[in-house]
């Protein structure tokens, strides 16, 4: 396999009306890409559109270990989402494109990412003693959880689901405490893989983006949650609702409403857990604000 040189990698900040849009370019005239993120850190959601060629046999991105297809080559713009696992320490991570031409022949691009190193901040919690020292029937349902919660994530479709661009699934106070070192208790210690928005209870919780519902129920630690699937191995989490108004695969879109705010689960009072993961790395919820969707 013959790898294309670098030829160019710019970078250009973008100041959008609701986030910093960090765009870089690289390739050459044979196979070239566009990346959209906040920043090159931890924590932080990846999105590379694939350019040129415009015509291809198969297409794929290598990032962290794994390899992904960009998909239907007949698209306009084929593109795939990526994450920075929010505890790597700082280091060049690579992005590598291999496209195969309609020949038979292949090249290859590839990036280098140098990733930003990245403090989070800690916090002492205080809950109810079974979210610390479970009990043996309260394990026993935590085991159920983690394996519910894992079959949600991995049922996802590379088919993009989402129309536009990223909403906020609800109004209120948006914590800063993503990646946060938590110690309940004076115990457990954990990490917050979210962001909490603040509000009434019975706020209406919405959709960020149209998706399908993967898991629609009452967990022991997120309380009553909705995981929804978007495609191109996204997910976006909701936990803590008082309420649940969707069901499992059904189908939903932009805006409708999941549920309301609640305290349900390991809460302290009244708020959202949202959440995100790329394909199961967690990241930023708000690190999506900075990228554009069809």
């Amino acid at each position: 396999m013959k790898r294309i040189l670098l030829l160019s990698l710019l970078l250009t900040l973008l100041h959008a009306a609701t986030a910093e849009c960090l765009q870089f370019t690289a390739g050459n005239d044979t196979v070239r890409v566009l990346g959209e993120c906040r920043s090159i850190a931890p924590g932080e959601l990846l999105k590379i559109t694939l350019l040129k060629p415009l015509d291809f046999r198969k297409a794929v991105l290598s990032f962290c270990g794994e390899t992904w297809p960009f998909g239907n080559r007949k698209h306009p713009r084929p593109f795939l989402l990526a994450g920075i696992d929010p505890f790597d320490p700082p280091r060049t991570a690579e992005i590598l494109v291999t496209v195969e031409f309609q020949d038979g022949t292949r090249r290859s691009l590839s990036v280098p990412l140098p990733v930003e190193e990245t403090t989070f901040p800690k916090n002492a919690l205080s809950v109810h003693p079974k979210f610390v020292d479970p009990d043996r029937e309260d394990q026993e349902r935590i085991r159920r959880d983690v394996e519910s919660c894992r079959a949600a994530y991995r049922a996802c479709e590379e088919r993009w689901k989402g129309k536009g661009d990223f909403i906020l699934p609800a109004g209120g106070r948006i914590g800063k405490n993503f990646g946060e070192e938590r110690i309940f208790n004076d115990t457990l210690v954990s990490r917050h893989r979210g962001i909490d928005i603040g509000a009434k209870k019975g706020t209406p919780v919405k959709a960020a983006n149209g998706g399908t519902v993967v898991l629609a129920e009452a967990l022991h630690y997120g309380g009553k949650t909705v995981i929804l699937d978007h495609g191109k191995g996204l997910h976006t989490v909701y936990c803590h609702l008082s309420k649940i108004r969707v069901k499992g695969g059904a189908r939903v879109r932009k805006g409708q409403v999941l549920g309301s705010v609640g305290d349900t689960g390991r809460a302290t009072g009244p708020h959202l857990h949202w959440g995100m993961t790329i394909r199961e790395t967690a990241v930023n919820p708000l690190s999506v604000f900075s990228l554009s969707f069809p």
